[in-house]
Parts: structure tokens; C-alpha cells; sequence
């Protein structure tokens, strides 16, 4: 089995436990970039309400450091109930920021 396959197969189990927690369009992507950190992984997804969420750059020395720091943030990924939660929360907030800029208390 070639590196670029077990990358690959990374990149799909990596998927895979994002769409078993809930979130909708995983995807997973390794990057090599000859000119600073050798590797990232970056991991985008949505919710529910389709509000968008990533992981920013994981960088690593190492493929293996790198995703290491992709299986850390797919732990820490809060259940699907709490990222609606959150959604909802913020699009209240936005929605009272509003009311208050056209004059509504």
C-alpha cells in the first residue's frame, strides 16, 4: 500500500466519524506545502442549519503529527445538539444586534 492510499483512507475515516457525530459534507484534505510546515490537514463540515465549520490549518512536521492534531479536533467536535444550539444561539444574538441598530429594545 502506497503513503498517498493510507492518506487517503485517513482522510475518509476522518469523514466518516464527522458524518457518524451528525454534520453534513465532511471533508478532509492533506496538503504538502514544500515551503513551510511539510504538512496540514484542513477539515471543513456543516450543521444542520447548514452554518459552516473548520478546522483551520493543522499543521505537522510529520503526516503522522498532523493527523494526530485532524483525529484531536474530530474528538472535540461538540455533538450535533450543541452545535444547533450554538447556531441558534448566534443567529439570536445577530437577530437582537439588529433590532437594537434600527432602534428596537
Amino acid at each position: 500500500m502506497t503513503t498517498a492510499t493510507k492518506m487517503h483512507e485517513a482522510c475518509e475515516a476522518l469523514e466518516k466519524q464527522i458524518a457518524e457525530i451528525g454534520y453534513a459534507s465532511p471533508q478532509v484534505a492533506i496538503h504538502i506545502n514544500w515551503l513551510s510546515s511539510p504538512f496540514y490537514v484542513r477539515i471543513e463540515h456543516k450543521s444542520a442549519q447548514g452554518v459552516a465549520g473548520q478546522s483551520g490549518f493543522l499543521r505537522g512536521d510529520t503526516i503522522e503529527e498532523a493527523m494526530e492534531k485532524a483525529d484531536a479536533y474530530v474528538a472535540d467536535l461538540p455533538s450535533v445538539e450543541e452545535a444547533r444550539m450554538r447556531d441558534f444561539t448566534h443567529a439570536l444574538g445577530r437577530l437582537i444586534d439588529q433590532g437594537r441598530e434600527i432602534g428596537v429594545d
